[in-house]
């Protein structure tokens, strides 16, 4: 019920925020008679459990006081100078969000003051991070509002008269200049940060929350990486692949280019997806290839010592990235190329490959769709 209350009241929110954010000046009636509906059922549930004098009603109070600050400090962007002060407004427009954490801690006597504490602070810090994501993916909707925005604060600080660029091409820079990137990681602290807070708490449905919170900003920061790789990819590009004029590429241009773009720790990095590049993968089927034909011609050591060094957790697995979960196919040409490199692999050391196969003896690329998302 606490649950309801608190979906209802933040469904209100959301309503009215839209109503501010968009400056109409008729706004739908349904609008507003829905905020009233979800407000006022809001109120029924808690009075439920709270009578006119609980002190519930005094935290609720505050929680009130707390957006309306978020409010005004939203609309008065100016007055936002510093990384701490943007915290507080993410904390603060997320205060309602804290209504079962604050019932809770009246109903059961606030006899568990420093749980209720550290809830809150994890409730803090989640928000941090979900705003700091949002205002990327706003970044054009919140310039049109005149919202603040700290990814167009930062933005600020790293590219001069940032207002002479078009709309477009800020929202290039944003990712070009590493500020998008810059921000995700510090979303990514934050969410790390949620977790210590609850750590030792049985939270399992608060964790799970954090979890795919943790999973979308590493996603998302996988395929900003591999966005400006892209773009650092086509500005170096001068390789003609067709020079013969025959339509085939000759071995000696096609092993000039691969060791071209072959990194410093000797991988090779292809193109991304929603796990973002792909360096373990591609390294272990260029590396495989090239030992099988070319082995006497190159030193492929520092590529070993890239594939060695990125196990998933000590264990002979790999992933399509440094920080992607294991799977069948990466682990595969990883153990067929280390093969070839000279790294043989007892029964036992292969045990945890099997662990993909199926009852039927085929392979399956993850383990089970759940381990895909909660990892």
């Amino acid at each position: 019920m606490l649950s309801i209350a608190g979906f209802l009241y933040y469904r209100s929110i959301i309503l009215m925020d839209d109503i501010f954010d968009n400056k109409k000046e008729t706004s739908n009636f349904n609008v507003f008679l829905t905020i009233n509906i979800c407000q006022e059922e809001t109120v029924k549930i808690l009075s439920t459990f709270f009578e006119t004098d609980s002190e519930f009603w005094d935290i609720w109070g505050k929680r009130k006081f707390e957006y309306v600050k978020a409010y005004k400090l939203d609309k008065q962007s100016h007055n936002i100078s510093s990384f701490a002060e943007y915290e507080v407004l993410c904390d603060y427009k997320s205060s309602f969000g804290k209504i079962a954490i604050d019932a809770l801690f009246v109903l059961t006597g606030k006899h568990y003051r420093n749980e209720y504490q550290n809830v809150l602070k994890s409730h803090k810090d989640f928000y941090v991070a979900f705003q700091i994501l949002d205002d990327v993916s706003d970044y054009e909707e919140d310039y049109i509002n005149q919202q603040f925005n700290i990814s167009k604060n930062h933005l600020e600080k790293r590219v001069d008269d940032i207002e002479s660029y078009s709309l477009g091409d800020q929202k290039k820079l944003l990712y070009l200049e590493g500020v998008a990137e810059e921000l995700y990681l510090k979303a990514y602290e934050h969410i790390i940060r949620a977790f210590e807070f609850v750590r030792d708490y049985k939270a399992p449905r608060w964790k799970d929350e954090l979890q795919r919170m943790q999973n979308t900003i590493t996603i998302n920061n996988l395929n900003i990486n591999g966005y400006i790789r892209f773009n650092k990819y086509l500005k170096s590009q001068h390789i003609d692949r067709s020079s013969n004029g025959s339509g085939k590429i000759e071995n000696s241009e096609v092993l000039h280019y691969l060791f071209e773009i072959q990194e410093e720790d000797g991988s090779w990095t292809d193109y991304f997806n929603d796990a973002g590049n792909s360096n373990v993968w591609t390294t272990s089927f260029v590396c495989y290839f090239l030992s099988h034909w070319y082995k006497s011609h190159f030193d492929l050591s520092k590529s070993k010592e890239f594939l060695l060094s990125n196990r998933y957790e000590e264990k002979n697995l790999w992933g399509y990235n440094s920080n992607w979960i294991p799977d069948a196919d990466s682990t595969s040409f990883t153990i067929l190329a280390l093969h070839s490199l000279g790294t043989d692999f007892c029964e036992d050391e292969l045990e945890e490959w099997f662990s993909f196969q199926n009852e039927d003896g085929g392979f399956c690329t993850y383990r089970n769709e759940k381990s895909y998302w909660l990892h």
